[in-house]
């Protein structure tokens, strides 16, 4: 009877054994998932980089629509030129008189 119930406390002493094990386990593996290279953090922060990087390619590719457009208009529209000419530049055309009038400082 004695050696009965020795035998079912080392069962027992096992059973505690390969459950605190188990324990370990997977708190081991919890921690692993959630703050871990591949973690639940980790995959949070990567799609906030995603966000932001899709937001400054759909910025890009409007200013290159509009830089194309203006090139577009810039290669077939000799109006344009001249505009671009006058504004950016400060050219004139031959005999034009160009009256620049200074304003008050404030």
């Amino acid at each position: 009877m004695r050696d009965r119930q020795e035998q079912m406390n080392k069962e027992d002493k096992n059973h505690k054994y390969l459950l605190m094990g188990g324990i370990v386990i997977l708190s081991f593996l919890i921690i692993l998932a959630v703050f871990g290279k591949k973690g639940v953090f980790q995959l949070k922060d990567m799609r906030h980089k995603k966000t932001v990087v899709q937001a400054e390619i759909n910025r890009l590719e409007e200013d290159n629509s509009r830089l194309k457009e203006k090139i577009r208009a810039l290669k077939s529209d000799k109006k344009e030129v001249e505009k671009l000419a006058r504004s950016e530049l400060g050219l004139v055309k031959e005999g034009e008189v160009v009256y620049q009038f200074v304003g008050e400082k404030e």
